[in-house]
């Protein structure tokens, strides 16, 4: 089983979901070298990625699960994007990514992510 690197896209969302909990990365490189994926399932308009459990991605206590929508990000300078974050256990589990009826762009050359206000 070939285990899949976090790509630019999952980076950024994994990177301010966990500013916005007060948790701080520390070197992109260093901390995503042995944060791997689980699967990565292409839906047209978005993506699903599976995270592997690691302790990088530990977010809570054990039983705390919930999902996360505030996350959002205009790609390629046009293209807004919203996202869910999937925490089960106390761990980052999923990521899922969609466009607002646009396909999902094949080259991503500009990530602006932000955070939803209430």
């Amino acid at each position: 089983k070939i285990s899949m690197n976090v790509n630019r896209i999952e980076k950024t969302l994994i990177k301010n979901f966990l500013l916005s909990l007060n948790i701080s990365v520390d070197g992109d490189n260093k901390f995503f070298a042995d944060v791997s994926i689980k699967e990565r399932r292409l839906t047209g308009i978005g993506f699903f990625t599976d995270l592997e459990k690691s302790e990088k991605l530990k977010v809570g206590n054990e039983g705390e699960t919930y999902i996360y929508s505030k996350a959002g990000a205009k790609i390629n300078h046009s293209i807004e994007t919203g996202y869910l974050v999937y925490v089960k256990d106390g761990y980052l589990d999923c990521i899922e990514g969609f466009t607002y009826g646009e396909p999902w762009p094949e080259n991503i050359a500009h990530i602006q992510p932000y955070i939803l206000s209430d």
